[in-house]
């Protein structure tokens, strides 16, 4: 319910951002809304890796709602009483510094709970989309995950996949990334997991790592062995992110 509602929220302020964008232009500097835009992301990859809990993401979600709540209405009732002095108004200098000074705010309270949540989280360390990092193999996160503007290339091919997982490809249940060791494959699929249009599609997004189970469970059931995983994700046991 966590992450449904902190999908939700986020989708909601999209479209708010949007909104506001427009109906504030020239009243609000657009590098706010760039600030909120890149705050929003932030919370995004923060939960997709486990930096935070959905609780703390709500938390961030409802403030930056409500920022923009109160940038709407002091624009409109502004703009009833004077609308030819409101630019050159110093009560809106005033407000837009009050503003700012409250997105910072939230934003350092925002980056002190993920870093309370990594302090209070360390077995959160070595889990990677839901997949659980045998001892040996275990690496630091930074290592093994990737943002989409790190992953150059494969365009062409993660707009093919997507058009698949979105509807593209009626009767699709499985989408086979065929290639030697290195070509990329990991790195294809993080490109299409992590693009917006697939996460406001698919929630939660769970990743799991067959080569995880030994060899012996997976020779008696397959389909048994993978479907305890997709349950022990849900239960909380592995990873489920927004």
């Amino acid at each position: 319910m966590a992450a449904d509602g902190a999908l939700f929220l986020r989708k909601k302020l999209w479209k708010n951002v949007a909104e506001a964008e427009s109906e504030l232009s020239g009243f609000i500097p657009i590098s706010y809304f760039e600030e909120i835009k890149e705050l929003v992301k932030l919370i995004r990859r923060a939960v997709l890796y486990g930096d935070c809990s959905h609780p703390q993401a709500i938390y961030g979600l409802y403030e930056l709602n409500d920022l923009l709540a109160e940038c709407r209405i002091f624009a409109h009732e502004w703009k009833k009483v004077n609308k030819k002095c409101l630019l050159l108004n110093p009560f809106r200098t005033y407000f837009i510094r009050k503003m700012k000074k409250r997105l910072a705010t939230i934003k350092w309270t925002f980056a002190e709970g993920m870093r309370s949540h990594r302090e209070t989280q360390p077995m959160i360390k070595g889990r990677y989309l839901g997949r659980k990092i045998p001892g040996n193999r275990r690496k630091d996160r930074a290592e093994l995950m990737l943002q989409p503007k790190q992953v150059l290339g494969f365009e062409e091919q993660a707009e093919k996949i997507e058009g698949l997982l979105l509807g593209g490809g009626a009767g699709f249940t499985a989408i086979g990334i065929v290639g030697i060791a290195g070509v990329g494959k990991t790195a294809l699929v993080q490109k299409v997991l992590f693009s917006d249009r697939v996460w406001d599609e698919f929630s939660p997004v769970i990743w799991l790592c067959l080569s995880d189970i030994s060899e012996e469970i997976l020779q008696v059931n397959t389909g048994f062995s993978i479907v305890t995983c997709i349950l022990e994700n849900l239960s909380g046991k592995g990873s489920i992110e927004m």
